[in-house]
Formats: structure tokens, sequence, C-alpha cells
């Protein structure tokens, strides 16, 4: 587990007690860095020269904070999930991605309490179909709990992905499309297809 406070160490140690006083952790790290240090801490290998594992990602916004089922669900995924790579991601929202209106932008989800994004890992392609499994099937167990996805971290299990990503943005996008590529040349299996084609990802 891993995480960035913009703060003193005092002000973090005090909010991260209920989490550091739980449990038998191996190792605990609590640091102040400059900015420079802490990306450079955070940042994963290259992703191009050095980067083995592949990744099946999931992701979407909470509206309020977890109840204990979904919590529940989360234990299970860390309980089962493999790989070093693996693991929940949570980013407090609010601040100014809360100020702009939903629909000012392609980005619809500005409203949620917070992001959540889960992930497992693999090297042997054999573990590929259990990996993207336990990811998914965690989705289904918490899609209660959550309302959108976030396209930077695409799932290809989520049908109907366009509202899923965008929102009430997305028939606005469709829009966008028909008029700059009506000729959809430029895709991917769950980019936005142009207004007025009948597939809808």
């Amino acid at each position: 587990m891993e995480g960035l406070f913009l703060g003193s160490k005092t002000e973090a140690i005090r909010l991260l007690k209920p989490v550091t006083s739980v449990g038998t952790p191996t190792n605990k790290i609590i640091r102040s860095l400059p900015y420079t240090e802490a990306v450079k801490f955070l940042l994963p290998p290259d992703p191009v020269l050095t980067q083995r594992y592949s990744n099946q990602f999931s992701s979407g916004f909470a509206r309020k904070p977890f109840p204990d089922k979904a919590i529940k669900s989360m234990r299970e995924f860390l309980e089962n999930v493999e790989g070093d790579f693996a693991g929940f991601f949570f980013l407090n929202w609010g601040g100014a991605v809360s100020r702009k209106a939903p629909k000012s932008t392609a980005f619809f989800w500005r409203k949620a309490k917070f992001y959540v994004e889960w992930n497992s890992s693999w090297i042997k392609q054999s573990e590929a179909a259990k990996n993207i499994a336990i990811v998914r099937n965690t989705r289904r167990k918490i899609q209660p709990f959550i309302v959108g996805s976030y396209i930077n971290v695409p799932d290809q299990g989520i049908k109907n992905s366009g509202p899923v990503y965008y929102g009430a943005n997305f028939p606005r996008l469709r829009r966008v499309k028909a008029k700059y590529d009506p000729g959809n040349v430029f895709q991917n299996p769950q980019s936005i297809p142009p207004a007025g084609r009948g597939k809808v990802n």
C-alpha cells in the first residue's frame, strides 16, 4: 500500500492511524519528500523498456463511502489476486475537478466523492484468463456502489461502454465524432462511434 499526502508529516501520521494501527505490516515508511522526489518514488518502471507484465484494470466513481459489503468484496479481491502490481487505487475527488459542470467537457464524472481503480497483473499468458476474471467479477460485486468508469483504464468486459465512460455526454460526443470522423477511421474496440451509426459500444 502506498500513497501521497500534501501536508505535514505529523498530519499524515494522524490521518493514517486507523490504517497503520491494524494488522501486521512488515514495514512502515512515512517520509517528507520534495515533490520531484515523490514523483520519482511513485513512478513505475519505463512502460516500453522494462514492462514484462500484462494487466487487467477496471474503475469507477463512488458518490458516498463504501459500505461493508463493498469492503468485503475488496478484501476478497486482495486475498485472492496475484501479481506484484495488483491491488486497489483510490483518489479523493472534489476540489477543482468538481467545480466544472459535468457537461462542460468530455469528462462527465465530476460530482463523485472518490475514484477507485483495481487491477491484476501477470507474466505468463496461461494466467491471463483467471486474472481478467477476478477483476471483472470484482466489478460485478461493487457495481451497486459505483457509477461510470474511467476511459484511460479501459475494461473491455464493460458492455455498452459509451455511457459508462462518458455518462450523459455520450450522445453529444457521438455527434462530434460524426462531424470530424464520419467514416470512423480512428477507432478501437470501445471508441465513440459516429452518431447515426447502428453500432454503439
